[in-house]
């Protein structure tokens, strides 16, 4: 697992985590990968920002049944 910190504005957050997903960075090629937001609406617009872009993605959150989650993991 490696783990990397990137200091980047509010407004580039989402169009730099696209790209890094995406493998268009090649010192970044993430084959899976976690992305924690603060709240559930946030996981949600960030999900579809990403899904509209072509990534498969799949929130995951609190509100969730257990099925559900385990079915985004699997």
């Amino acid at each position: 697992v490696d783990q990397y910190v990137l200091a980047v504005d509010a407004e580039n957050k989402q169009p730099l985590l696209f790209d890094l997903l995406s493998q268009k960075l090649p010192k970044f090629l993430v084959q899976s990968a976690f992305v924690f937001a603060n709240s559930r609406v946030q996981a949600g617009r960030l999900a579809r920002y990403l899904s509209r872009r072509g990534l498969s993605v799949s929130p995951l959150h609190g509100g969730m049944s257990q099925n559900s989650r385990l079915e985004v993991l699997a």
